[in-house]
């Protein structure tokens, strides 16, 4: 497998420092030098302190690196084409076709290209696509870590690092694991189990961390014109128990639009149809899944108030458990967790008092369930969610039956509420996948421990990304102590914090100057 999360060599640091000019027709007072003689030793004196206070900047402040592979895409892009799908409108990223490990070689066009949203294959990319670009250029802090302290590696961090297997090779990955603690991976999710601590717990992300992890599995925005490769579709579709009567609208069109034909409750469901991917860990960058199912989600939408005095209700049936998050007319917010084995065991969560809806006075809905958590957005803030002594992960039976992943369907009930539905979107989280034969540490039932000054990393791209979980060979320059799979503290070059030139792409294949793409400039979270 090649390095997918290697970084090519860092690049310069380059100054652009000018000496002073004296005013025309003034002669300089150099005392001891003649007038040119002088002004050679200011150039000469201009350029060292350029040069010396780069290499100190770099050595110990900032450092510029290129990201060449794809390891931690889509949130940081190596070497990549860029595809607007033709029959859904949506623009994602793909990497070259499978190539040696040499982190220099050119793109090599893939066969064909696969899009995220509606899964249409399309062929000959060369020849509908712009030319190739190269990865996203990072600056990465270097001081914070060297004061440590809470300025320190922190768990969610994406940190640069040498290559355990090759000192001239950096990597680039996402901190999970730090010193003392033990790491498994359970059914997808990062689980920690600290010193003295009874069991390990679930290593929830940081909210900054997590909207770089929620990767796309369909968007109302963007309709595909016909089905996908093989047939494959995605769509909603209303679900009247078996009648044809329905107070849903537009299923096929950007809007949707419910108007209630009477008091009872009117349900449309998410129904990709054919041999497909859908909430399976599909990656643009891959032009392909695993094959892993995964079940955290989100559903989110713009609710728009239209008349009536009823409510909406969005569901995630995963497993044997339904949660579903309300909204009233008068404002009450609702988070259920209903058992599928009893239909009568239906437990509130909690309860939340918000204002009137307004007809016309659109809000944004959110219901994900992520990392053993499930919570009820409304207009960004979260007012009602699940604790963990109200919902929490049952270790020994996720163990046991950690190759079985739970179903998930999604569903949304209009009753008595009249209301339009803009940007209705379907997310689903990072998935680390288990690879037999490949995966040496850290899966379910099988901790991976981490001493002092030892770190463990994960890539974004996950079912790509050679990190921790497979590392098997250790470099001459590693020493005798050295654990595979960990990343020592002395080995960490600093945390990466901003995209300076997203995809830089500077000429094409006929050699014509393009423009860089800074509107792709960012925070790397």
């Amino acid at each position: 497998m090649d390095d997918a999360s290697s970084t090519s060599e860092p690049e310069q640091p380059t100054t652009a420092d000018t000496p002073a000019v004296a005013d025309a027709g003034s002669e300089p007072e150099l005392i001891g030098l003649s007038f040119s003689w002088g002004r050679v030793k200011l150039t000469i004196d201009t350029l060292l302190t350029a040069l010396i206070l780069a290499f100190v900047f770099r050595a110990f402040m900032i450092e510029a690196f290129i990201i060449p592979t794809g390891s931690m895409a889509r949130s940081l892009n190596g070497a990549h084409g860029t595809h607007v799908c033709r029959n859904c409108g949506w623009e994602s990223d793909f990497g070259p076709a499978p190539r040696s490990s040499d982190a220099q070689a050119p793109f090599v066009w893939p066969r064909f290209i696969v899009c995220p949203n509606c899964q249409e294959r399309t062929d000959a990319p060369e020849q509908v696509c712009p030319p190739p670009k190269l990865g996203d250029r990072v600056l990465v802090h270097k001081w914070p870590f060297d004061l440590g302290g809470w300025l320190g590696p922190k768990r969610w961090d994406v940190i640069v690092f040498r290559d355990p297997a090759d000192s001239k090779i950096n990597y680039i990955k996402r901190l999970a694991g730090l010193p003392g603690e033990t790491v498994e991976i359970i059914q997808g999710d990062l689980f920690i189990r600290r010193r003295g601590d009874p069991q390990a717990r679930i290593a929830r992300k940081t909210p900054a961390a997590q909207e770089s992890l929620w990767f796309v599995v369909y968007d109302q925005n963007y309709i595909a014109e016909h089905d996908g490769h093989y047939g494959i579709r995605a769509r909603w579709v209303h679900d009247r128990g078996g009648t044809t009567a329905t107070g849903w609208r537009n299923l096929a069109r950007r809007t949707i639009q419910c108007r209630p034909i009477d008091d009872e409750p009117d349900v449309i469901r998410f129904a990709p149809e054919g041999p497909h991917a859908y909430l399976q860990d599909l990656y643009a960058y891959n032009r392909r899944s695993s094959g892993t199912p995964v079940a955290d989600v989100r559903l989110v939408a713009e609710l728009t108030p239209r008349g009536g005095d009823g409510s909406i209700e969005f569901q995630i049936k995963r497993g044997e458990f339904l949660y579903g998050g309300r909204l009233e007319r008068n404002g009450a917010a609702t988070l259920t967790i209903t058992s599928l084995r009893d239909s009568q065991d239906v437990r509130v969560i909690g309860r939340a008092a918000l204002s009137r809806l307004r007809d016309g006075r659109p809000m944004r809905l959110e219901l994900a369930h992520l990392d053993y958590r499930v919570y009820w957005s409304i207009d960004g803030e979260e007012v009602v969610s699940t604790s963990d002594a109200q919902y929490a992960p049952d270790l020994p039976s996720l163990r046991e039956h950690s190759g079985d992943m739970p179903a998930v369907e999604l569903s949304i009930v209009g009753e008595g509420l009249a209301f339009d539905l803009r940007g209705l979107r379907i997310d689903r989280d990072v998935h680390y996948t288990y690879r037999p034969g490949i995966t040496r540490r850290a899966w379910a039932g099988n901790g991976f421990s981490l001493d002092e000054d030892e770190y463990f990393v994960l890539g974004d791209n996950s079912p790509e990304s050679h990190d921790g979980r497979e590392w098997y060979r250790a470099g001459e320059h590693m020493p005798d102590d050295y654990r595979l799979g960990t990343v020592r503290a002395d080995k960490i070059v600093g945390r990466a914090f901003f995209v300076y030139l997203p995809g830089l792409m500077p000429i094409d294949q006929r050699g014509r100057l393009r423009v860089i793409d800074i509107g792709r400039t960012r925070f790397v979270r």
